[in-house]
């Protein structure tokens, strides 16, 4: 959950300042931009909860963290360039589709980490807790990379975060669907 948002506020929160200041875009152009990608979000939330029920939650996951890995260490190259409007849109489309992959599912995956009797707020503490340490941080972080070692540091902080991700998902086990009819 670290890695899923810091995704989400380097996506949002960091690129807003990023693109006004650094790339020429005006606020009120990147954040059209912002909405339609946030739109896209939406819709993949919904499509891979559903392939996460049908294919196994872990899979998705794992797959989604995968592609942040690589995410990580090309979206630098994304945003070269003043009023770069293709990269833009890649940052944006990539990284979205990337965050909803793994946004989705991990709403099921959470509680089943955790035995009935502390289920939801293990979930909740874990929860708050990476946002804490994802969201909280990611903006400021990114932003002083940046300032003291250049664009691409940006990536390599994402990516750290995204292999701490492939590797909690790598050892964590797959649940099976609990049947509650009987």
């Amino acid at each position: 959950m670290g890695a899923t948002y810091a995704l989400f506020f380097t996506l949002t929160t960091w690129s807003l300042s990023y693109a006004t200041t650094a790339l020429g875009f005006s606020h009120a152009e990147f954040l059209l931009l912002l909405m339609g990608a946030i739109v896209e979000f939406a819709v993949l939330i919904m499509l891979t909860s559903v392939l996460a029920d049908r294919v196994g939650r872990k899979k998705v996951l794992l797959t989604a963290s995968g592609a942040l890995v690589v995410f990580s260490l090309v979206f630098p190259y994304f945003l070269q360039g003043q009023h770069n409007m293709t990269g833009m849109l890649l940052f944006l489309g990539v990284g979205f589709v990337i965050m909803g992959t793994l946004y989705g599912p991990v709403g099921a995956v959470l509680p089943e980490l955790f035995p009935t009797k502390v289920r939801y707020s293990g979930a909740g503490i874990t929860y708050n807790l990476a946002a804490v340490v994802g969201a909280a941080v990611a903006p400021s972080v990114t932003t002083w990379l940046i300032s003291r070692f250049g664009l691409y540091s940006a990536g390599y902080y994402m990516f750290a975060l995204a292999v701490v991700s492939v590797i909690a998902w790598l050892l964590t086990k797959e649940t099976k669907d609990v049947d509650y009819t009987k």
